[in-house]
């Protein structure tokens, strides 16, 4: 980046009052590639809209999908109940899933915007 168009931009920068500002070029069309490839660092997913994706049910499809296909119907929805409420326990910090009370909201357990990201 020529220093005028840095300087520019760092002049810019220090005139918004935000805490961090990095002025830099990026290349988007790369970044939303990468975004699409699931290989976007996390620092830059907030730059990129990520585009949806549908479950595939090839060979391409995810271990979990892969998983829930090849289980009875009628088991997916415990299989997936059991999955959350244990990822639930580890970010409330439960000692063990058992003590999550899954038929309550998340909010209800403690969730807020900050915990659910």
């Amino acid at each position: 980046m020529p220093v005028a168009e840095a300087l520019g931009l760092f002049d810019a920068a220090m005139g918004l009052g935000r805490a961090c500002v990095v002025p830099a070029r990026l290349d988007m069309a790369a970044l939303r590639e990468r975004a699409a490839q699931d290989d976007l660092p996390a620092i830059l997913r907030g730059l990129v809209r990520a585009t949806r994706r549908t479950a595939a049910r090839g060979q391409e499809s995810s271990v979990l999908v892969q998983r829930l296909l090849a289980m009875p119907e009628s088991d997916r929805e415990r299989f997936l109940v059991d999955l959350v409420g244990a990822e639930v326990a580890v970010v409330l910090g439960h000692a063990s899933p058992g003590t999550i009370d899954t038929s309550r909201a998340f909010q209800a357990m403690g969730f807020d915007s900050l915990t659910a990201l």
